[in-house]
């Protein structure tokens, strides 16, 4: 949905006036209009993209001229703005990368309704433990389950479609066991013998998503 030009102004207004002050955001509001017109000429885009917006505004400092030196900088070339932004976070001593540290947790859909379907096969078979949702996000409906290291959420989908192809792989040990427990619920597992140094099977959860079972290493 397009978004107006008075509403660009109402959600750029916090971020300027934060660097800036309250008397000169109006000012500075009216240079990144012009800048956005100047950028539709060039790149025959209708909006200005906040992350050059959030440039513009770091490159300047606070400083009016600086300010219209980058908003000519963005239009001229905007990789030239980048290096610029980027250099003086280097000075600054602002991280410039970063790492992935760790999976957070995986996300599978469920249909409506599934959520005690969902806690039968994650937390009663496969021995998850139910986590307490946020109170901002429990009226989504769904479920968090973690176990050790593990967590694993399942999201309400209207549209619920199960996931044959994509899945979440666990390793357990020992996989017998597990697979046994499965046998004694009446569900049966799918092995895969593709990878030979790899012992593993695949289960679906009660809606059809598919879950790999790895053999974890002794």
């Amino acid at each position: 949905m397009a978004v107006s030009r008075k509403e660009r102004r109402a959600e750029r207004k916090p971020r300027v006036e934060a660097i800036f002050g309250e008397k000169a955001g109006y000012g500075v509001l009216d240079v990144l209009e012009l800048t956005e017109l100047a950028w539709h000429d060039c790149y025959a885009e209708i909006t200005l993209p906040e992350h050059i917006v959030d440039e513009i505004l770091f490159c300047s400092e606070g400083d009016l001229v600086k300010l219209m030196q980058a908003a000519r900088v963005a239009v001229e070339d905007w990789r030239d703005l980048k290096v610029w932004a980027q250099t003086l976070r280097e000075q600054a001593g602002v991280p410039t990368t970063f790492a992935v540290e760790r999976l957070d947790h995986v996300q599978l859909a469920i249909p409506e309704g599934g959520e005690a379907k969902a806690e039968e096969f994650y937390a009663g078979i496969l021995g998850f433990e139910l986590l307490p949702k946020p109170p901002a996000l429990a009226a989504r409906g769904g479920r968090w389950f973690a176990k050790n290291r593990v967590q694993l959420h399942v999201g309400v989908d209207r549209d619920f479609h199960p996931a044959r192809k994509a899945h979440p792989a666990l390793v357990v040990r020992p996989l017998n066991a597990l697979v046994d427990h499965l046998a004694k619920a009446g569900i049966e597992v799918r092995w895969d013998n593709a990878i030979l140094e790899v012992r593993r099977c695949y289960v679906d959860d009660p809606f059809g998503n598919r879950i790999e079972l790895i053999e974890g290493a002794d």
